[in-house]
């Protein structure tokens, strides 16, 4: 795999509840889960849990080219807008997109 997309995500806040925005990256990107006070954690795993992706901000994920579509794919039918660019992985990048 010597090919990476850039990923750049847009969850608008205009007609939607802050609450609904929170939903979304929570299904996107997973969330930790508090219970009794902080006493039990959990994590809840979500749709980029399955697939190895590098974040670089709340809205910039790089994943492998073969993944893209999908990814691509779910964020547009949950009503993200985004931007996408073929790019080539720095070294350290290639292997966390390699760690599966």
């Amino acid at each position: 795999m010597d090919n990476a997309v850039l990923i750049a995500l847009s969850f608008s806040y205009s007609n939607r509840k802050i609450g609904e925005v929170s939903r979304f990256f929570r299904k996107l990107y997973g969330y930790e889960n508090h219970s009794h006070y902080g006493r039990y954690r959990s994590r809840v795993p979500r749709f980029l849990d399955r697939l190895p992706y590098v974040r670089y901000s709340k809205g910039l994920i790089m994943v492998r080219g073969d993944d893209a579509e999908t990814v691509k794919k779910y964020l547009t039918d949950n009503g993200a807008s985004i931007l996408s660019w073929e790019v080539v992985p720095s070294k350290e990048d290639l292997e966390k997109l390699q760690g599966f």
